[in-house]
């Protein structure tokens, strides 16, 4: 695997191969570095509960009552490096989708992917209440599209056939300011993944709520095509579209 600067996004050659990750295949690897700016921005409640009990109770322990107390310290810190790791490899290794804004109040998107495990296809639209705050760039409003770096995972849901059961979210906006690695994982989404998605919320349920809602499942779904967006400018810059849910 080549090693890559984040400086040079826009010249990154386009992925063929199937790669894994944790039993996750990615098709379309999201090959983004995970700021750790917006690792603290974007898990706050994680970091602040574990490095308030670290600093105020361990370290404190350690210098007036017992050194073993540094031990605890440092498991602290080690669960905090691990856990940094395993988010910067979701945005690495993670499996590029389109998402959409259905709505900022509360946050909800949909995101679009194919949940097979083998070769045939299982194409899902996947509804999350997750919020849309702290991310780089303009702030996100409702018909905006965007990208995420997915890891796929089984459920407790018996399947039929060989499919995934969901998967986890990482929008590319969160993990990074660099716009010209946000510009490339959108470009990298095909037309085919943006139509899929937007005919999409014309026949997903009105109650739209937070679950995994399998294309083959949906009641005598139309054929998906591409729909008009309104573009935020006219160049093609890798910029995202907006689109709203028809009423």
């Amino acid at each position: 695997m080549r090693d890559r600067n984040e400086d040079e996004e826009d010249d990154f050659e386009a992925i063929t191969e199937r790669e894994l990750f944790h039993g996750s295949v990615a098709r379309n690897p999201a090959r983004v570095r995970l700021s750790l700016l917006y690792f603290l921005r974007n898990h706050v409640p994680v970091f602040v509960i574990f490095s308030v009990v670290s600093a105020v109770l361990f370290v404190p322990l350690a210098i007036f009552v017992s050194k073993w107390c540094w031990l605890l310290f440092l498991l602290t810190a080690l669960f905090f490096v691990f856990y940094y790791f395993g988010q910067s490899n979701h945005y690495w290794f993670g499996d590029v989708c389109p998402a959409l804004v259905v709505s900022r109040k509360p946050d909800k998107f949909v995101v679009y992917a194919d949940l097979t495990k083998g070769s045939v296809s299982h194409p899902a639209f996947l509804v999350f209440n997750e919020s849309l705050g702290g991310l780089s760039g303009d702030a996100l409003e409702e018909g905006d599209r965007f990208a995420v770096a997915c890891l796929y995972h089984d459920t407790d849901r018996d399947l039929p056939d060989e499919r995934w059961g969901g998967l986890h979210p990482g929008i590319i906006r969160a993990a990074t300011a660099n716009e010209k690695a946000v510009r490339r994982t959108l470009r990298t989404i095909s037309k085919r993944e943006w139509a899929m998605l937007d005919g999409g919320l014309d026949i997903l349920p009105r109650s739209l709520k937070p679950g995994v809602y399998f294309l083959s499942d949906l009641a005598d779904p139309p054929p998906l095509k591409s729909r008009p967006a309104r573009r935020r400018n006219d160049n093609d810059d890798g910029q995202p579209t907006r689109r709203r849910r028809r009423d």
